[in-house]
């Protein structure tokens, strides 16, 4: 693969970076996003398949090799608006169209935790620390958006509607 590269310390040096690759993905296309680093020990990557499911890589420490630990079948194609965030190296989310998937075991295993009406669309999720986070949603009136905004003091437990 040729779209992913790592840097030596200060940036001086760039070398490819190799990630197993499913066989099932052989022929596919693959778009990665930024990773999102969890600690200095763990970092994640996703990475999207033909737009239609999430592959999720984790690297445990700045010279570890990108290892695939689970693949997000999800439902319809994926949206523009991926967005990944880690509270900690064991537990955060994904969002993607209607849905926000969580996960409480280094990103092996998903859950769909809430699903949007129809309409909206998550536009990305941010995290400030280890339990506070806000959702971001947008839905399309003509020209025009709505917005509506959600956070959790809670470790995402809990959302409440912010406007």
């Amino acid at each position: 693969m040729g779209w992913l590269y790592r840097s030596s310390p200060g940036g001086s040096t760039w070398a490819p970076v190799s990630l197993t690759v499913s066989t099932t993905w052989a022929q596919a296309q693959l778009t990665s996003y930024p990773p999102v680093w969890a600690s200095v020990h763990q970092d994640y990557l996703p990475v999207t398949v033909d737009g239609t499911d999430i592959g999720l890589y984790v690297a445990n420490g700045s010279k570890a090799p990108w290892t695939l630990v689970t693949s997000i079948p999800t439902p319809g194609v994926l949206t523009a608006s991926l967005s990944l965030a880690v509270a900690t190296p064991g537990s955060g989310w994904i969002t993607n169209g209607r849905n926000l998937w969580a996960s409480t075991d280094g990103g092996h295993n998903w859950r769909v935790t809430w699903r949007l009406t129809p309409g909206w669309t998550f536009a990305g999720v941010s995290l400030s620390g280890r339990q506070d986070g806000v959702l971001l949603a947008t839905r399309r009136h003509g020209t025009t958006f709505d917005y509506a905004v959600w956070q959790t003091i809670n470790g995402g437990r809990t959302w409440t509607d912010r406007g």
